[in-house]
């Protein structure tokens, strides 16, 4: 087999997928569902023999994006919930959904959990400015979507009204044209002219005794019922605006919010919505990204970091194409930034993440120790080396497939050692999510001791 043999027995998806299925009906034995972002999810099909980057072309040709368009495909940790580790491109598919049920089983009571199953989520990871002409239309839309992510998790700087509108063209590109408005008013108002004319059909009587003769008893409950349909729709517009605010307004805008508020909000919204009546997904998408990518900082990777100073306050590490720069925490202003040129080591050094760094030749190197989750240390390094590989190897328009990994790498300025990694990750695996959860130590090398990063494949 030219893709090598399994590493792990088979899994129990695995088992189950070819047993429950009939080999005559399917060209490949197993298929399972990728999630997008925007809700939505796509089920590609693969063998035992299949890699992760096989697998991610396939689903990258169906869903009509580029191969080599910084996308990447995620899973979910067995073990923490908001926790995702990004995957080998040589892996076996098959022997990664191995492993993650060995860690769950491994970690949990040590049986099988049949209500979990590994969850692959595809969204970008690599991103370039200067290939941002090249997106299809698919790749564009998933953007939206991630941005949009960050912005309600709070790692996009804007402004509330600057929030409230790219909410509004969030919610025309999910949901379409708003239907609070006009629309509503209608419908309220013929419910309470259809309930108007019903009363002037029907002449109240009494009886002699003083009780509600039936037509008085039937308008009585016709009014009633007209009630409630108004307070029916009212609420379910009312649940629109509730749904849009919580899918697509920054969290700490809202937070705080008392009711009032959070009433005078929802008109706000619905009014920027209802003015973006007939806009199509594709015009949504060109706006939203045509505003969000004059950030500096679009596209980049922020890593919540504290400096291991005294009284260091907690900063953000953003990492893109061509540099490590750390933010601020609340404003997001750029405080330094460090071009790959000027990085000479990074990666984990015991537990937390050591950066080394030179201005110029003529100064000495400053070194820059940052605390972050084991998880976190593990993904930030491997971030910098495929940048920092892809930014080298291909200055121009990068193409993936060349990607390196380990845990400390030296860099001699710009020049990236041919002889890396490949030791390195012969003693750790990537992604290893036995290895990668919380509870377990990652790897690391001594910081005083400096291996080198490899451009070929990991």
């Amino acid at each position: 087999m030219f893709a090598g043999g399994r590493e792990l027995k088979p899994s129990r998806m695995e088992v189950l997928s070819i047993l429950l299925k009939n080999p005559q009906h399917h060209s490949l034995p197993h298929s399972m569902p990728v999630h997008l972002l925007n809700g939505t999810y796509h089920i590609t099909s693969f063998d035992g023999s299949t890699t992760i980057k096989e697998f991610q072309d396939s689903l990258a040709h169906e869903i009509c994006c580029r191969v080599s368009n910084g996308f990447a495909i995620f899973s979910d940790d067995p073990i923490e919930k908001d926790l995702e580790h990004t995957l080998d491109p040589n892996a076996k598919l098959c022997d990664l959904i191995s492993k993650w049920e060995i860690a769950l089983r491994e970690k949990g009571l040590g049986k099988f959990e049949n209500s979990r199953v590994i969850r692959l989520t595809y969204k970008n990871r690599l991103w370039w400015k200067n290939s941002a002409r090249l997106e299809t239309d698919k790749e564009r839309l998933l953007l939206c979507y991630q941005v949009n992510k960050q912005i309600v998790s709070g790692r996009f700087p804007l402004s509330r009204e600057l929030a409230l509108e790219l909410a509004a063209l969030m919610a025309q590109l999910d949901m379409g044209d708003c239907t609070f408005g006009s629309h509503k008013n209608t419908s309220v108002n013929n419910t309470l002219s259809n309930q108007g004319t019903s009363n002037r059909h029907q002449s109240p009587k009494s009886t002699t005794n003083g009780t509600i003769s039936p037509p008085t008893a039937i308008q009585n409950s016709n009014t009633l019922s007209a009630l409630n349909n108004v307070h029916g729709i009212l609420t379910a517009h009312s649940n629109q605006a509730l749904n849009a605010i919580d899918k697509f307004y920054p969290y700490r805008y809202r937070d705080q919010l008392t009711q009032e508020g959070l009433t005078e909000l929802q008109a706000k919204l619905l009014e920027k919505w209802r003015g973006l009546k007939g806009r199509t997904q594709l015009d949504c998408v060109r706006i939203y990204l045509t505003c969000t990518r004059k950030w500096p900082f679009f596209g980049a990777t922020l890593f919540q970091a504290r400096l291991r100073q005294h009284d260091s306050p907690m900063i953000w590490l953003a990492v893109n194409e061509d540099s490590i720069t750390i933010l601020d925490l609340a404003t997001m202003q750029q405080r330094v930034r460090y071009p790959y040129t000027n990085v000479l080591t990074f990666g984990g050094c015991q537990e937390d993440f050591m950066l080394v760094v030179t201005q110029n030749d003529q100064q000495p190197s400053q070194k820059l120790i940052f605390s972050l989750s084991k998880p976190k240390i593990l993904e930030l390094t491997l971030l910098i080396a495929d940048y920092m590989n892809l930014l080298i190897n291909n200055p121009g328009t990068p193409l993936l497939g060349t990607l390196s990994r380990g845990t400390m790498v030296s860099v001699n300025q710009s020049v990236v050692n041919q002889s890396i990694i490949s030791q390195a990750i012969a003693n750790q695996s990537q992604p290893d999510i036995l290895k990668s959860t919380p509870d377990h130590g990652v790897q690391r090398s001594d910081s005083k001791r400096r291996t080198h990063v490899d451009s070929g494949l990991a």
